[in-house]
Order: structure tokens, then sequence, then C-alpha cells
């Protein structure tokens, strides 16, 4: 996540975003000639991609070698002629509006700098949140503070070493995999590394996310295999069904809120619909 040879890390990964697009995409998507269908390979051609975008061949070849930094404009022509949805083009513009206007490096933490602590805000809310698992998660998805319904919900917090306290590290290696079906952990599992993706392709200089990554690609496989896929679709709410060795099958919704007054922070809660078989089965978490 540094510099490549004098690029620009965000034009870097914009460039390789693209060449990732244009090699899976279907010939059954694309906007193609006949002639194009009739081959028998997945994928665009540079030149039927800056064709499509109504841009040189040059000029496109130069965005996806990470030396140029396209204009909004031409970023939603190749998103058009790629055929991205909307939360991939807007993951393209956040990387060339960083690269237009870059932030300082980030410094090499101190034991001290790696402490997070969580917005006096969020954590008031979040005391008072009896009744309802909740999260405050920092920019790394470290799990700042949790209250009581969390822990009985997945594992007891309490017990594990403040770098394990990682929500997208216990999705991945953590006990409360098997609490979810199969889709749900795989939905859950997409929508982690999707967010770890744009948020390390917006912060290229920060060493301990580049760690935890790195960790992550070596010890799950499927991390591996969704990181390589350049996952970056947002989802800040869903449904999940819970397997509770305790409590039972629960189907629960989540949802993230952000706070303005520390946007790199988010609350996450759990909830069932009220008056549900669910919502019972979650009051009996904490008896």
């Amino acid at each position: 996540m540094t510099q490549h040879g004098g690029k620009a890390p965000h034009l870097v990964e914009l460039g390789s975003f693209l060449r990732s697009r244009r090699g899976s995409l279907t010939l059954e998507i694309a906007r193609v000639t006949p002639r194009m269908q009739q081959r028998r390979v997945s994928g665009l051609r540079r030149e039927e991609v800056a064709r499509l975008a109504n841009i040189s061949v040059d000029y496109y070849i130069r965005i996806e070698q990470g030396r140029l930094l396209p204009t909004a404009s031409v970023i939603e022509d190749i998103g058009s002629a790629l055929s991205l949805e909307p939360d991939e083009v807007a993951y393209l513009k956040s990387l060339a509006n960083y690269a237009r206007n870059p932030s300082p490096p980030t410094p090499e933490p101190s034991c001290a700098d790696e402490a997070e602590y969580p917005n006096a805000y969020l954590r008031n809310v979040l005391d008072q949140l009896t009744n309802t698992p909740a999260l405050i998660l920092g920019p790394r998805t470290d799990i700042l503070a949790w209250n009581a319904m969390a822990s009985a919900l997945w594992l007891d917090l309490d017990r594990l070493l403040p770098r394990e306290r990682n929500y997208i590290r216990l999705a991945f290696l953590g006990p409360g995999r098997r609490l979810f079906t199969d889709e749900d952990w795989e939905e859950t599992a997409r929508s982690c590394v999707a967010y770890l993706r744009r948020t390390a392709a917006v912060n290229p200089g920060d060493p301990l996310l580049a760690a935890l990554v790195d960790e992550l690609m070596d010890a799950d496989e499927r991390f591996a295999q969704l990181w390589d896929s350049r996952v970056v679709d947002r989802q800040d709410s869903g449904r999940k069904t819970v397997l509770h060795p305790k409590v039972g099958r629960m189907e629960l919704e989540w949802n993230f809120f952000r706070y303005t007054g520390a946007p790199e922070q988010r609350l996450l809660l759990y909830s069932a619909v009220r008056g549900s078989e669910s919502a019972w089965r979650l009051s009996q978490l904490l008896d």
C-alpha cells in the first residue's frame, strides 16, 4: 500500500481495479458487436473498452497503468463500458479524488498511537442500548466498545486481547463464523472484505491496515479469494439468520450507523422484529 515505482497508490489501485473488471466481464453483459461475441474467452480488450468509452486507446492504457488521473466524466464513461455497478463507479471516483487531493503519509504508529477510543457520544448511545446487541467499530473494524448483549450474542469480548478484538478478523477466524448459515456467512464475508478494500484503497499508507490484510490473506482462503476479486459493494444494513447455541435460531436485522462527529467510527446494531419469536429469543440471551 505504498508508492509503486513512483506512481500514486490510488491511481495504481484504480488501474488494477479496471484490469480486474475488464478481464472478468462476460461478453453477454458488455455492449459488444456480433463479431466480438463469437470469441470464446471472456473479457474485453483495452481498445474495445476505449471505443465503448469514447476515449483513445492510449488514454485508456495510461489510466490502467496508473499514469493518468481520469476525470469524473471519463470514469462514468468507462464504468458504462465495463457495466460497473454504482458502488464500483463510486469507488473509482473516490480513488481519483484521493489521488487529486492526497492526504499526508500515515506515520509509523507508536504503541500509544495504536490505541483508539470510542467517541463519547457514540459510547453514551451504546451504554443506553441495554436490550440490543451493539458494537462501536473503528476505521480498521477494531471493536472499540461493546455492550453485554453483544458479548452474549457472539462471544465474550472481555476475554480477548485488544488486538484480537477486530470485527473482520473475528468474522473470518473467530468462533462466530459457525453461528451463521453458509449463505449468511458468505454475505458477511463479502461485505467485510468490500469495506476493508474501500478503506485500504483510500489509506494506502496505514501499516496496521496492511498488516491486517496480510494476516487474513495468509490465514483464510476465502478472504484471499474475495480480496483478489476486488469486491467493493457497500452494504450498511441487512438480515441474518443466527444459530445461537443457547437460545436457538434467530432472524436478526443489522444496521451500521455513522455519526458526523466521528466519521471514522460506526455503531453496529442487531435487532429483531418486535413481537416476533426472534425478539423473544434475543431477550433471553442474558438470562
